[in-house]
């Protein structure tokens, strides 16, 4: 969600419901098999207690862990990492030894001391206190003005959160009927396999708005769906 139309980023999210029986799956599948490929996009943005394990923290001789930091630093340092198993890092070296590193190594370094130092940490529990406060509100007003009429997924992690709502009218028509009211939220059905949902599904976001734009986007969306 981004209140008066301005951009904002999502992605979908690692959920912890049924996922830590599937993840445990996975892991035990893929000995018999290849490699998967593990992107652990906004891990850091974890709410709960619980804190769910990556897979390769499980298997790391059989997954190939990718991860970014653009949320949790400034974008512009487009800092990302790769974490091989042992035999496919061979591979890489032999394969793609002339990789061009587009990230300035000033800019690796500094984090590389940020981290060492403890700083990254103490940051991180920073901003989780900082989102989970948004996170908190941004329940708070589907409860008040959608409790009934539309279904919230994904709260334990991210800045965004898949809301099904309960209504005749297509994605297309949710997402109109938003941005007429100066609220943008984005659609999901491209990321369906299987179309034949009851409801449409769409992706809202909470994170680079304060409190006050997050109630009162929600009670806008509420007025332009369901009055």
């Amino acid at each position: 969600m981004a209140t008066n139309c301005s951009p904002s980023l999502f992605l979908p999210l690692r959920g912890t419901f049924s996922y830590k029986n599937k993840r445990h799956q996975l892991a035990a599948w893929v000995h018999s098999n290849a490699y998967i490929i593990e992107d652990d996009y906004e891990w850091e943005f974890k709410y709960q207690n619980d804190y769910l394990p990556s897979i390769q923290s499980l298997y790391p001789e059989k997954i190939i862990y990718i991860g970014r930091l653009s949320k949790a630093l400034v974008p512009v340092f487009n800092l990302s990492y790769l974490v091989l198993p042992y035999d496919v890092l061979s591979l890489f070296h032999s394969k793609v030894a002339e990789y061009d590193q587009p990230v300035s190594r000033l800019d690796q370094l500094t984090f590389s001391q940020y981290l060492s130092d403890g700083y990254w940490y103490k940051q991180l529990q920073k901003m989780r206190e900082t989102y989970e406060e948004k996170r908190k509100v941004f329940f708070e007003a589907i409860s008040q003005y959608m409790k009934h009429v539309a279904k919230a997924e994904g709260k334990d992690m991210g800045l965004h959160t898949f809301l099904t709502v309960k209504t005749d009218k297509t994605e297309a028509e949710l997402i109109g009927l938003g941005i007429q009211k100066g609220v943008k939220v984005y659609g999901t059905s491209r990321y369906w396999f299987h179309t034949e949902k009851k409801y449409p599904t769409v992706l809202l976001g909470y994170g680079a708005l304060s409190a006050n734009d997050i109630h009162n986007g929600i009670k806008l969306l509420a007025e332009a769906w369901f009055e």
